[in-house]
Protein backbone atom coordinates (compact mmCIF):
# COMPACT_ATOMS: atom_id res chain seq x y z
CA UNK A 1 0.00 0.00 0.00
CA UNK A 2 2.80 2.40 0.89
CA UNK A 3 4.44 2.09 -2.53
CA UNK A 4 1.52 1.23 -4.84
CA UNK A 5 0.00 3.93 -7.03
CA UNK A 6 -2.98 2.98 -9.22
CA UNK A 7 -2.35 3.36 -12.97
CA UNK A 8 -4.03 6.32 -14.62
CA UNK A 9 -6.23 3.99 -16.69
CA UNK A 10 -7.61 2.23 -13.58
CA UNK A 11 -10.84 4.21 -13.62
CA UNK A 12 -12.35 5.68 -10.49
CA UNK A 13 -10.16 5.09 -7.44
CA UNK A 14 -10.25 6.52 -3.91
CA UNK A 15 -7.69 6.37 -1.10
CA UNK A 16 -9.25 5.44 2.27
CA UNK A 17 -7.41 5.95 5.55
CA UNK A 18 -7.63 3.57 8.52
CA UNK A 19 -10.91 5.01 9.81
CA UNK A 20 -12.62 5.22 6.45
CA UNK A 21 -11.64 1.73 5.35
CA UNK A 22 -13.02 0.18 8.57
CA UNK A 23 -16.32 1.95 8.09
CA UNK A 24 -16.58 -0.04 4.84
CA UNK A 25 -15.01 -3.29 6.07
CA UNK A 26 -15.13 -3.45 9.91
CA UNK A 27 -13.43 -6.87 10.16
CA UNK A 28 -10.07 -5.82 8.75
CA UNK A 29 -6.97 -6.40 10.86
CA UNK A 30 -6.24 -3.53 13.33
CA UNK A 31 -2.84 -2.97 11.70
CA UNK A 32 -4.34 -2.04 8.33
CA UNK A 33 -3.56 1.65 7.83
CA UNK A 34 -5.53 2.27 4.65
CA UNK A 35 -6.17 1.09 1.13
CA UNK A 36 -7.23 1.97 -2.38
CA UNK A 37 -10.93 1.51 -3.16
CA UNK A 38 -11.98 0.80 -6.74
CA UNK A 39 -15.76 1.45 -6.78
CA UNK A 40 -16.18 -0.01 -10.27
CA UNK A 41 -14.23 -3.20 -9.56
CA UNK A 42 -16.06 -6.52 -9.64
CA UNK A 43 -15.41 -10.26 -9.61
CA UNK A 44 -16.61 -13.14 -11.75
CA UNK A 45 -17.39 -16.72 -10.77
CA UNK A 46 -15.31 -18.65 -13.30
CA UNK A 47 -17.14 -21.94 -12.72
CA UNK A 48 -20.59 -20.49 -13.26
CA UNK A 49 -19.35 -18.53 -16.27
CA UNK A 50 -17.92 -21.71 -17.80
CA UNK A 51 -21.21 -23.54 -17.30
CA UNK A 52 -23.08 -20.67 -18.93
CA UNK A 53 -20.65 -20.66 -21.85
CA UNK A 54 -21.06 -24.39 -22.35
CA UNK A 55 -24.85 -24.03 -22.38
CA UNK A 56 -24.64 -21.17 -24.88
CA UNK A 57 -22.37 -23.23 -27.13
CA UNK A 58 -24.77 -26.17 -27.05
CA UNK A 59 -27.69 -23.93 -27.95
CA UNK A 60 -25.68 -22.53 -30.87
CA UNK A 61 -24.91 -25.95 -32.32
CA UNK A 62 -21.30 -26.23 -31.14
CA UNK A 63 -20.14 -29.84 -30.70
CA UNK A 64 -17.82 -30.25 -27.69
CA UNK A 65 -15.47 -33.23 -27.59
CA UNK A 66 -14.26 -33.85 -24.04
CA UNK A 67 -12.58 -36.63 -22.09
CA UNK A 68 -9.15 -38.29 -22.10
CA UNK A 69 -9.52 -39.83 -25.57
CA UNK A 70 -10.05 -36.38 -27.09
CA UNK A 71 -6.89 -34.86 -25.65
CA UNK A 72 -4.90 -33.30 -28.50
CA UNK A 73 -1.45 -34.90 -28.68
CA UNK A 74 0.02 -33.32 -31.80
CA UNK A 75 -0.55 -31.10 -34.81
CA UNK A 76 0.29 -32.21 -38.33
CA UNK A 77 1.86 -29.64 -40.68
CA UNK A 78 2.46 -29.49 -44.41
CA UNK A 79 3.18 -26.64 -46.84
CA UNK A 80 2.98 -23.99 -44.13
CA UNK A 81 -0.40 -25.06 -42.79
CA UNK A 82 -1.85 -27.35 -40.15
CA UNK A 83 -3.35 -30.32 -41.95
CA UNK A 84 -4.52 -32.31 -38.95
CA UNK A 85 -5.22 -32.26 -35.22
CA UNK A 86 -4.42 -35.66 -33.73
CA UNK A 87 -6.04 -36.87 -30.49
CA UNK A 88 -5.04 -39.47 -27.92
CA UNK A 89 -7.85 -41.73 -29.10
CA UNK A 90 -6.33 -41.91 -32.59
CA UNK A 91 -8.73 -39.58 -34.38
CA UNK A 92 -7.42 -36.79 -36.61
CA UNK A 93 -9.51 -33.70 -37.22
CA UNK A 94 -9.12 -31.40 -40.20
CA UNK A 95 -10.08 -27.74 -40.03
CA UNK A 96 -9.69 -24.56 -42.04
CA UNK A 97 -8.57 -22.77 -38.85
CA UNK A 98 -7.00 -24.17 -35.68
CA UNK A 99 -6.80 -22.29 -32.38
CA UNK A 100 -4.28 -23.51 -29.80
CA UNK A 101 -5.55 -22.41 -26.38
CA UNK A 102 -4.55 -25.26 -24.09
CA UNK A 103 -3.27 -23.11 -21.24
CA UNK A 104 -0.09 -24.14 -19.48
CA UNK A 105 0.42 -27.02 -21.93
CA UNK A 106 0.80 -24.88 -25.07
CA UNK A 107 4.44 -25.87 -25.41
CA UNK A 108 3.33 -29.50 -25.87
CA UNK A 109 1.93 -28.54 -29.27
CA UNK A 110 3.93 -25.47 -30.36
CA UNK A 111 7.39 -24.05 -29.54
CA UNK A 112 6.12 -21.44 -27.09
CA UNK A 113 7.78 -20.43 -23.77
CA UNK A 114 4.68 -20.97 -21.64
CA UNK A 115 5.06 -22.56 -18.20
CA UNK A 116 2.63 -23.23 -15.35
CA UNK A 117 2.51 -21.06 -12.24
CA UNK A 118 0.54 -23.32 -9.93
CA UNK A 119 -1.87 -21.68 -7.52
CA UNK A 120 -3.40 -23.34 -4.46
CA UNK A 121 -6.58 -21.82 -3.05
CA UNK A 122 -9.40 -22.63 -0.67
CA UNK A 123 -12.88 -21.42 0.22
CA UNK A 124 -14.73 -20.89 3.48
CA UNK A 125 -18.43 -20.46 4.15
CA UNK A 126 -19.85 -17.32 5.77
CA UNK A 127 -22.46 -17.70 8.51
CA UNK A 128 -26.03 -17.81 7.21
CA UNK A 129 -27.27 -15.41 9.86
CA UNK A 130 -25.94 -11.99 10.72
CA UNK A 131 -24.08 -9.42 8.66
CA UNK A 132 -21.56 -10.68 6.10
CA UNK A 133 -17.97 -10.93 7.19
CA UNK A 134 -16.81 -9.25 3.99
CA UNK A 135 -18.56 -7.24 1.30
CA UNK A 136 -15.80 -6.34 -1.15
CA UNK A 137 -12.83 -7.97 -2.81
CA UNK A 138 -9.60 -7.53 -0.83
CA UNK A 139 -6.22 -7.66 -2.51
CA UNK A 140 -2.99 -7.33 -0.56
CA UNK A 141 0.68 -8.15 -1.07
CA UNK A 142 0.34 -11.86 -0.44
CA UNK A 143 -3.35 -12.64 -0.74
CA UNK A 144 -6.71 -11.96 -2.27
CA UNK A 145 -10.02 -12.58 -0.54
CA UNK A 146 -13.16 -12.64 -2.66
CA UNK A 147 -16.72 -12.83 -1.28
CA UNK A 148 -19.20 -14.60 -3.56
CA UNK A 149 -22.96 -14.14 -3.84
CA UNK A 150 -23.63 -17.70 -2.64
CA UNK A 151 -21.95 -17.07 0.74
CA UNK A 152 -18.51 -18.49 -0.06
CA UNK A 153 -15.29 -16.58 0.45
CA UNK A 154 -12.46 -17.50 -1.90
CA UNK A 155 -8.92 -17.20 -0.52
CA UNK A 156 -5.80 -17.43 -2.68
CA UNK A 157 -3.26 -18.11 -3.74
CA UNK A 158 0.21 -19.55 -4.01
CA UNK A 159 2.42 -18.89 -7.03
CA UNK A 160 4.59 -21.96 -7.65
CA UNK A 161 6.64 -21.67 -10.82
CA UNK A 162 6.96 -24.76 -13.00
CA UNK A 163 4.85 -27.01 -10.75
CA UNK A 164 2.34 -29.06 -12.78
CA UNK A 165 1.22 -31.28 -9.92
CA UNK A 166 -2.36 -31.19 -8.66
CA UNK A 167 -1.33 -31.72 -5.05
CA UNK A 168 -2.72 -29.58 -2.26
CA UNK A 169 0.11 -29.20 0.23
CA UNK A 170 0.29 -28.13 3.89
CA UNK A 171 2.86 -25.52 2.92
CA UNK A 172 0.57 -24.08 0.26
CA UNK A 173 -2.48 -24.01 2.51
CA UNK A 174 -0.53 -22.48 5.41
CA UNK A 175 0.74 -19.75 3.12
CA UNK A 176 -2.79 -18.88 1.98
CA UNK A 177 -4.29 -19.10 5.47
CA UNK A 178 -1.64 -17.08 7.25
CA UNK A 179 -1.60 -14.33 4.65
CA UNK A 180 -5.40 -14.07 4.59
CA UNK A 181 -5.79 -14.02 8.37
CA UNK A 182 -3.21 -11.24 8.62
CA UNK A 183 -5.67 -9.17 6.62
CA UNK A 184 -9.00 -10.56 7.85
CA UNK A 185 -8.54 -12.34 11.23
CA UNK A 186 -12.17 -13.51 11.48
CA UNK A 187 -11.52 -16.03 8.71
CA UNK A 188 -9.88 -18.22 11.34
CA UNK A 189 -13.24 -19.38 12.71
CA UNK A 190 -15.04 -20.12 9.44
CA UNK A 191 -15.40 -23.69 8.15
CA UNK A 192 -13.25 -24.66 5.19
CA UNK A 193 -15.50 -25.82 2.37
CA UNK A 194 -13.12 -26.72 -0.45
CA UNK A 195 -9.52 -26.56 -1.60
CA UNK A 196 -8.12 -26.79 -5.12
CA UNK A 197 -5.30 -25.74 -7.39
CA UNK A 198 -4.96 -24.42 -10.91
CA UNK A 199 -2.19 -23.84 -13.45
CA UNK A 200 -1.69 -20.27 -14.62
CA UNK A 201 -0.18 -20.25 -18.14
CA UNK A 202 2.70 -17.80 -17.94
CA UNK A 203 5.11 -16.33 -20.50
CA UNK A 204 8.54 -14.93 -19.57
CA UNK A 205 7.35 -11.32 -19.85
CA UNK A 206 4.02 -12.06 -18.13
CA UNK A 207 1.85 -10.89 -21.03
CA UNK A 208 -0.28 -13.03 -23.36
CA UNK A 209 0.73 -14.62 -26.63
CA UNK A 210 -2.12 -13.94 -29.00
CA UNK A 211 -2.89 -14.05 -32.70
CA UNK A 212 -1.27 -15.52 -35.81
CA UNK A 213 1.59 -18.02 -36.01
CA UNK A 214 4.13 -18.97 -38.71
CA UNK A 215 1.47 -21.40 -40.01
CA UNK A 216 -1.25 -19.64 -41.95
CA UNK A 217 -4.27 -21.37 -40.43
CA UNK A 218 -3.00 -21.75 -36.84
CA UNK A 219 -3.75 -19.18 -34.15
CA UNK A 220 -2.83 -18.99 -30.48
CA UNK A 221 -4.41 -17.52 -27.36
CA UNK A 222 -2.76 -18.05 -23.98
CA UNK A 223 -0.23 -16.95 -21.41
CA UNK A 224 -2.70 -14.81 -19.46
CA UNK A 225 -1.33 -15.69 -16.03
CA UNK A 226 -4.06 -14.65 -13.53
CA UNK A 227 -6.22 -12.75 -16.02
CA UNK A 228 -7.51 -15.39 -18.42
CA UNK A 229 -11.19 -15.40 -17.47
CA UNK A 230 -11.22 -11.61 -17.15
CA UNK A 231 -9.89 -11.09 -20.67
CA UNK A 232 -11.73 -14.02 -22.28
CA UNK A 233 -14.51 -11.93 -23.93
CA UNK A 234 -12.03 -9.61 -25.63
CA UNK A 235 -9.82 -12.55 -26.59
CA UNK A 236 -12.75 -14.29 -28.25
CA UNK A 237 -13.60 -11.19 -30.23
CA UNK A 238 -10.00 -10.64 -31.34
CA UNK A 239 -9.48 -14.23 -32.47
CA UNK A 240 -12.84 -14.33 -34.24
CA UNK A 241 -12.04 -11.14 -36.15
CA UNK A 242 -8.55 -12.41 -36.98
CA UNK A 243 -9.77 -15.74 -38.34
CA UNK A 244 -12.39 -13.91 -40.41
CA UNK A 245 -9.82 -11.32 -41.58
CA UNK A 246 -11.82 -8.45 -40.13
CA UNK A 247 -9.50 -6.92 -37.52
CA UNK A 248 -10.00 -3.24 -36.68
CA UNK A 249 -6.94 -0.99 -36.60
CA UNK A 250 -7.18 -0.46 -32.82
CA UNK A 251 -7.32 -4.22 -32.29
CA UNK A 252 -4.37 -4.84 -34.58
CA UNK A 253 -2.29 -2.78 -32.15
CA UNK A 254 -3.12 -5.32 -29.41
CA UNK A 255 -2.34 -8.28 -31.64
CA UNK A 256 1.01 -6.74 -32.59
CA UNK A 257 1.91 -6.18 -28.91
CA UNK A 258 1.14 -9.80 -27.97
CA UNK A 259 2.44 -11.44 -31.14
CA UNK A 260 4.27 -14.76 -31.29
CA UNK A 261 7.17 -13.07 -33.10
CA UNK A 262 8.52 -11.43 -29.95
CA UNK A 263 9.84 -14.83 -28.87
CA UNK A 264 11.44 -15.55 -32.23
CA UNK A 265 12.78 -12.22 -33.50
CA UNK A 266 16.48 -11.86 -34.22
CA UNK A 267 18.48 -10.87 -31.12
CA UNK A 268 15.21 -10.73 -29.17
CA UNK A 269 16.64 -12.40 -26.07
CA UNK A 270 18.00 -9.16 -24.63
CA UNK A 271 14.63 -7.45 -24.84
CA UNK A 272 12.85 -10.52 -23.48
CA UNK A 273 15.23 -10.64 -20.52
CA UNK A 274 14.65 -6.93 -19.85
CA UNK A 275 10.88 -7.35 -19.93
CA UNK A 276 11.13 -10.36 -17.62
CA UNK A 277 13.13 -8.38 -15.07
CA UNK A 278 10.61 -5.54 -15.24
CA UNK A 279 7.81 -8.05 -14.68
CA UNK A 280 9.59 -9.28 -11.57
CA UNK A 281 8.73 -6.00 -9.84
CA UNK A 282 5.02 -6.41 -10.58
CA UNK A 283 4.23 -10.11 -10.18
CA UNK A 284 4.97 -11.95 -6.92
CA UNK A 285 5.96 -15.58 -6.63
CA UNK A 286 5.74 -17.79 -3.55
CA UNK A 287 9.16 -19.36 -3.96
CA UNK A 288 11.92 -19.16 -6.53
CA UNK A 289 12.34 -22.05 -8.94
CA UNK A 290 15.10 -23.14 -11.28
CA UNK A 291 15.21 -24.88 -14.61
CA UNK A 292 12.34 -23.16 -16.41
CA UNK A 293 14.11 -20.28 -18.14
CA UNK A 294 13.63 -16.59 -17.50
CA UNK A 295 10.13 -16.93 -16.08
CA UNK A 296 11.41 -19.04 -13.17
CA UNK A 297 13.73 -16.29 -11.95
CA UNK A 298 11.35 -13.35 -11.94
CA UNK A 299 9.08 -12.32 -9.10
CA UNK A 300 9.34 -10.96 -5.61
CA UNK A 301 9.14 -13.26 -2.62
CA UNK A 302 5.83 -13.35 -0.79
CA UNK A 303 5.56 -12.97 2.98
CA UNK A 304 4.11 -10.60 5.55
CA UNK A 305 6.57 -8.75 7.73
CA UNK A 306 6.41 -9.31 11.47
CA UNK A 307 7.99 -5.87 11.90
CA UNK A 308 10.33 -3.33 10.39
CA UNK A 309 13.34 -5.50 11.17
CA UNK A 310 11.93 -8.36 9.12
CA UNK A 311 11.39 -6.05 6.15
CA UNK A 312 14.98 -4.81 6.36
CA UNK A 313 16.27 -8.37 6.56
CA UNK A 314 14.28 -9.42 3.49
CA UNK A 315 15.65 -6.52 1.47
CA UNK A 316 19.15 -7.59 2.53
CA UNK A 317 18.43 -11.14 1.40
CA UNK A 318 17.20 -9.83 -1.94
CA UNK A 319 20.43 -7.89 -2.43
CA UNK A 320 22.48 -10.95 -1.52
CA UNK A 321 20.45 -13.09 -3.90
CA UNK A 322 20.98 -10.84 -6.89
CA UNK A 323 24.48 -9.52 -6.13
CA UNK A 324 26.11 -12.10 -3.87
CA UNK A 325 27.41 -15.60 -4.30
CA UNK A 326 25.56 -18.87 -3.80
CA UNK A 327 26.24 -18.72 -0.06
CA UNK A 328 24.42 -15.39 0.28
CA UNK A 329 27.58 -13.31 0.81
CA UNK A 330 27.33 -9.66 -0.07
CA UNK A 331 28.29 -8.82 -3.62
CA UNK A 332 31.51 -6.89 -4.23
CA UNK A 333 32.01 -3.89 -6.49
CA UNK A 334 32.26 -6.10 -9.57
CA UNK A 335 28.81 -7.53 -8.80
CA UNK A 336 27.37 -4.04 -8.46
CA UNK A 337 28.99 -3.03 -11.74
CA UNK A 338 27.54 -6.12 -13.41
CA UNK A 339 24.07 -5.26 -12.09
CA UNK A 340 24.43 -1.69 -13.37
CA UNK A 341 25.44 -2.92 -16.81
CA UNK A 342 22.48 -5.29 -16.86
CA UNK A 343 20.18 -2.37 -16.08
CA UNK A 344 21.73 -0.27 -18.82
CA UNK A 345 21.37 -3.18 -21.23
CA UNK A 346 17.70 -3.47 -20.32
CA UNK A 347 17.15 0.19 -21.16
CA UNK A 348 18.88 -0.20 -24.51
CA UNK A 349 16.75 -3.26 -25.31
CA UNK A 350 13.52 -1.30 -25.57
CA UNK A 351 12.45 0.15 -28.89
CA UNK A 352 10.99 3.62 -29.37
CA UNK A 353 8.74 5.18 -31.97
CA UNK A 354 11.24 7.95 -32.54
CA UNK A 355 15.01 7.70 -32.26
CA UNK A 356 15.85 11.32 -33.11
CA UNK A 357 16.98 12.14 -29.56
CA UNK A 358 18.31 8.73 -28.55
CA UNK A 359 22.05 8.25 -28.60
CA UNK A 360 23.45 4.92 -29.68
CA UNK A 361 24.53 2.67 -26.81
CA UNK A 362 27.61 0.49 -26.92
CA UNK A 363 27.52 -3.30 -26.63
CA UNK A 364 27.13 -3.03 -22.84
CA UNK A 365 24.26 -0.55 -23.06
CA UNK A 366 26.32 2.51 -22.03
CA UNK A 367 26.14 5.75 -24.02
CA UNK A 368 29.37 7.29 -25.25
CA UNK A 369 29.17 10.91 -24.16
CA UNK A 370 32.41 11.82 -25.90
Amino acid sequence: VATFTPPTESGQVVWLDDVQIREMEPNLHPDVVGGWWFPEDASVDARRLTCSLRAACAMSGVHLQTGPSHKVTSLEFSDGKCTGVRTKGGLTYNASAVLVANGSWMRDLLPLPVVAHKGQSFSVRQPKHGPPLLNRVLFAQDTYIVPKADGRIIVGATVEVGDYSHDITPRGMMHCMNAAMELLPALADLPIEESWCGMRPTTPDKVPVLGATPWGNVFVAGGYWRNGVLLAPKTGQLISDLVNQNVADKDQVLLDAFAWERFMEKDGGTKLRANARWASTMYPVQQRSKGYGISAAVGTELGFYSGAGAAVEERKEDRDYFLGDSNGNNGDDSSLEKAARMGASDIAAYSFDSTDNIEKADEHGFVDEG
